[in-house]
């Protein structure tokens, strides 16, 4: 069995006897490979050597396309100019909409040759050409996190409450503008997308705007996409109140925090959706290998056999030693 179907029957819930291993890995190979993060930046072929190099190297049966992060990504090609750094992830320099505009400005024409989009495409292309058994993933950005991204964030958490219409144009935009790019990723070869949404963690905002500014944009997202592609969904933090919100919003696969208790997650929703999680980044970028084993350890007895992946809670980190990651993928076996 090779990694693409050991992976699409951990989403159908079937019981493994090798759990899948896929960390949410990207630009965190770069070291690997000897480069840094400005290196790979908009270089479609120095992304591709190193993730191709981290997965060859470790094993783990999944390839996240991607080196900006989604948001970024979107956000660059709508027209912010972004801050570029050695070995940190891009930043936007400004917001570039206002309360009184909106999104009426944008445009999503041409999207496809705009910004990093055609370099993150064209790296899809080549991961997907060089490991066609491997499962091809890339991220895709939760349009409640992504307008948030446009305005200015502090103005956009108080106008989820006093604008909430003019916010929700905004989202509304955002929809339109993940869908298009996702659809652009699965023509590039994208086999598997998971849609971020970290503004909406509970962290952060209330169940109750969850429900009302994040949940059914992410319904119209996966409804748009069902059947082009498997679909997950990744929200940082404690998630435990919207968890069973989160497995019925059309999604595959739910990627799980490590602020989360695994054994909580899966008696949850377990029997109803694949679970993947959800080892601590802070822990793998550290040097304690024997509280790292520990872990991994833990997170394979709680997720079990059925419907499980073994991944990182969340983005693993610039500087996480390969060995760590050989390990997740050595005790998964």
């Amino acid at each position: 069995m090779n990694s693409k179907e050991l992976v699409y029957r951990a989403f159908e819930l079937e019981e493994l006897e090798k759990i899948p291993v896929i960390p949410q890995i990207t630009y965190g190979t770069a070291s690997w490979a000897g480069m840094s993060i400005l290196d790979g930046l908009g270089n479609h072929e120095k992304q591709a050597e190193a993730l191709l190099k981290g997965q060859k190297e470790c094993g783990y049966d999944g390839i996240y396309c991607g080196w900006e992060g989604s948001f970024i990504l979107l956000a660059n090609a709508l027209g912010s100019d972004i801050h570029k750094y050695e070995n940190q992830t891009p930043a936007i320099k400004a917001p570039i909409l206002n309360e009184t505009d909106g999104a009426k400005n944008l445009t999503l024409s041409g999207l496809e040759n705009k910004g990093l989009i055609p370099s993150n495409l064209n790296l899809i292309k080549i991961v997907k050409s060089k490991s066609p058994n491997i499962p091809v993933l890339s991220y895709i950005p939760g349009p409640f996190t992504q307008a948030g991204l446009l305005f200015d964030f502090q103005k956009y958490m108080i106008n989820i409450f006093r604008k909430t219409e003019l916010v929700k144009e905004v989202i509304e935009f955002c929809v339109d503008a993940t869908i298009k790019l996702a659809e652009l990723k699965i023509k590039a070869g994208a086999d598997i997308l998971t849609m971020a949404d970290p503004t909406a963690s509970c962290d952060i905002i209330p169940p109750k705007k969850f429900n009302e500014l994040s949940l059914p944009y992410l319904k119209q997202v996966f409804e748009a996409l069902k059947g082009k592609a498997k679909l997950g969904l990744h929200i940082c933090g404690k998630t435990l109140p919207i968890l069973e919100a989160m497995a019925e919003s059309g999604a595959n696969f739910l990627e799980i925090d490590a602020k989360n208790d695994l054994s909580e997650i899966m008696a949850k929703v377990g029997g109803k959706i694949c679970i993947s999680g959800n080892i601590d980044t802070s822990n793998l970028l550290g040097n304690n290998s024997q509280e790292i084993e520990q872990e991994i350890k833990d997170c394979l007895s709680k997720g079990g056999k059925k419907g499980f992946i073994l991944s990182s809670g969340c983005e693993v980190a610039h500087g996480t030693s390969i060995k760590n990651i050989k390990k997740m993928v050595q005790l998964a076996k």
